[in-house]
């Protein structure tokens, strides 16, 4: 780093994809990091409390979906402010996108806002409930997958099982989504509504990129809080959208990961 920075200096602060470390699902924090230095621009990784390299948290915290962790990523910001960065782009993906939200929202000196594929704005038990059963549903296919061998000579019953799970799961993820919308009627009838936390966050004068990938659940909470396709947040002045093709949710392709590191760099 140079003894001295411009007064605009920059710099991309990358937090956790989830729960994946801060070299990012495959390598993508390290390459982004490093394409962005090609650039000149400077950047940051970082493992917050109980995640890759760091130690947990003294206090006990919702995993990933805890508003507690903006004070990590603003204790961050602190130390970035002291080393001469005026102009803070906090990044994350999915968990780390909640997490870039809401330290956004209480520090100004994050000018810039990059979210990508974010499945929850605001937590409550409705994404607490979807999470548990997310993680009964893949332990599930666990014992399915081992129980496989057994079933090749029941395929007609296998069928029917599968086609059974199918509906089923689909009238959870219905059921789940009516529950996610009521929740979010009562906090909008409360002045606490995600759309009104970004419109006084883009006021403010903050920046801000949403990126989804085609297909990604992360289209449907943006439709919840923005309406369909996102209407009322892409009418937002501050406010940008991007749609990326072909990748999953935690952009393992590379032309994926090549394509949000160009979105951002064009962003700064």
């Amino acid at each position: 780093m140079p003894e001295t920075l411009p007064n605009d200096a920059k710099v991309v602060l990358i937090l956790n994809a989830g729960a994946i470390p801060h070299i990012g699902a495959a390598r993508g924090a390290v390459d982004m990091a490093r394409s962005l230095a090609l650039q000149g621009i400077a950047s940051m990784r970082v493992d917050l409390p109980g995640l890759g390299q760091s130690g947990a948290p003294t206090e006990k915290r919702i995993p990933l979906y805890d508003e507690r962790t903006r004070i990590d990523v603003m204790r961050i910001v602190d130390w970035l402010d002291r080393y001469g960065f005026r102009r803070i782009c906090a990044i994350g993906i999915c968990a780390g996108a909640f997490q870039a939200f809401h330290a956004a929202r209480h520090d100004p000196r994050i000018a810039n806002l990059v979210m990508v594929n974010p499945l929850c704005f605001s937590w409550n038990s409705s994404y607490a409930l979807d999470m548990e059963l997310s993680n009964i549903r893949d332990n599930a296919r666990g014992l399915q997958s081992v129980d496989g061998d057994q079933d090749e000579q029941a395929e007609g019953k296998g069928d029917a099982k599968t086609m059974a799970l199918k509906v089923a799961k689909r009238a959870l993820r219905s059921a789940m989504e009516l529950f996610k919308s009521a929740l979010l009627i009562s906090r909008t009838l409360t002045g606490r509504s995600v759309e009104g936390w970004m419109r006084d966050l883009t006021r403010r004068g903050t920046r801000v990129l949403v990126v989804s990938c085609e297909g990604d659940l992360s289209l449907h909470e943006i439709a919840r809080h923005f309406g369909p396709d996102g209407r009322r947040l892409k009418q937002m002045n501050g406010t940008a959208t991007a749609l990326i093709p072909a990748a999953n949710h935690t952009l393992t392709p590379l032309p994926a990961r090549q394509q949000l590191t160009e979105l951002v760099r064009q962003f700064l």
